[in-house]
């Protein structure tokens, strides 16, 4: 159902502005395809339905709590709007002295000469105690990698030089039969010549027949010995190419792996080498003394956030800290009107949000009886798959 939730909210957008929710639910829950007598069918719809008002409820929930959270702070706009003259003059004067002292807090950082962007600081400093550690290991990292990498080009020398080997022996065989043949063919031949001469010419040919089968003996068996040893040595060098296969693809794990290991956690620091992450971390602890010597600035700043805090409560304004922030608003009401539009912008939003599936659930529960009530042979049946879902 996720699936085609995530398809009709993205059809919902496509929609016109002026069209209503009553022209696209019924869209939406359209049986003109739904063939009832067909059990698939009907459960799979009857099926969606159900996980329709289900997902809609959940997104009800969901926008409740966001609803409520924009509530609030419209109240809280209106309580400190409310407040009496002399506790609004109260209010007032500590959300100047916030904005003063951010002002001067952002002019002396201006005027401070900034080593690194702020980015980059704050991910160095989330990761500040680990640092030293990450720098060390990220460097071991690297050389390992070096080695894992060396051993692979050792390897893919050697399956070359093996394969090549194999195919050395397996030309070496392949001439030794042929030549095997030759050998034959030409004993053959000569034999035939031999008995030609002593039968026709009357020669004693002997000698030409021991010298013969001497000559092809003693070639047949040099060729046969060397088609054995290429044979013995070709199943030596692929078992060697085997095992060299199965190394290399022993080390390529590793070297995917250790790989794999420091792109993350180049990601992770936004370097490209141990070597810059180092220099990074240099930089880092220089920034990191000069902010601390202005951060003392902010003492007077965190009294009065706290002071601000206090006056709200005070005033039971329900969350308090989100106006550290809109200092400006307390003191300037232009600020203030401007933040009100917006939250009464998305809380409009979010109205018509659980208004769409308030009335998606709506549509989907009716469709359901609407199918039980034209259907009640089915009705057990039906009722059945909804009370999976209850």
């Amino acid at each position: 159902m996720g699936l085609f939730s995530f398809w009709k909210k993205r059809k919902r957008k496509n929609i016109p502005q002026e069209a209503t929710d009553e022209e696209v639910l019924p869209k939406i829950m359209s049986r003109d395809t739904l063939d009832v007598k067909n059990a698939k069918q009907r459960e799979e719809y009857v099926r969606n339905c159900c996980e329709q008002m289900l997902e809609a409820g959940q997104e009800v929930e969901r926008v409740k709590v966001e609803y409520q959270v924009v509530t609030d702070y419209l109240t809280d706009m209106e309580e400190i709007e409310a407040l009496p003259k002399e506790q609004m003059a109260e209010l007032v004067e500590s959300a100047k002295k916030i904005q003063s002292l951010t002002a001067e807090r952002k002019e002396f950082q201006g005027k401070t000469k900034s080593r690194m962007p702020n980015a980059q600081y704050n991910l160095m400093d989330g990761f500040y105690e680990q640092f030293p550690d990450c720098i060390k290991k990220m460097q071991k990292d690297e050389e390992y990698q070096n080695l894992v990498n060396q051993d692979l080009h050792c390897l893919e020398g050697e399956k070359g030089a093996l394969a090549y080997r194999r195919y050395e022996l397996k030309m070496v065989q392949l001439n030794s039969r042929g030549m095997a043949v030759i050998f034959t063919i030409a004993a053959i031949i000569t034999f035939l010549m031999l008995f030609v001469l002593k039968s026709s010419f009357r020669m004693d040919t002997d000698i030409g027949y021991i010298v013969s089968a001497t000559v092809t003996a003693i070639a047949i068996t040099i060729v046969f010995v060397r088609y054995l040893n290429a044979q013995r040595e070709e199943t030596i060098v692929e078992r060697d190419l085997n095992r060299v296969i199965l190394l290399q693809n022993r080390v390529k794990i590793k070297y995917v792996n250790i790989t794999n290991l420091l792109e993350y956690n180049y990601s992770k620091f936004k370097v490209n080498s141990a070597h810059e992450l180092n220099f990074l971390w240099e930089k880092y602890m220089e920034e990191r003394a000069q902010r601390e010597r202005y951060q003392k600035t902010s003492t007077d700043l965190e009294f009065y956030n706290q002071d601000l805090i206090r006056i709200l409560r005070k005033h039971r304004i329900k969350d308090p800290h989100i106006w550290i922030s809109q200092a400006e608003a307390i003191v300037d009401n232009r600020e203030m009107v401007e933040i009100r539009h917006h939250l009464i912008g998305r809380r409009q939003k979010l109205r018509e949000t659980m208004e769409y599936n308030m009335e998606n659930m709506k549509t989907a529960e009716t469709e359901v009886n609407s199918l039980i009530k034209e259907h009640p042979e089915y009705g057990r049946e039906i009722l059945a798959i909804v009370s999976e879902y209850d």
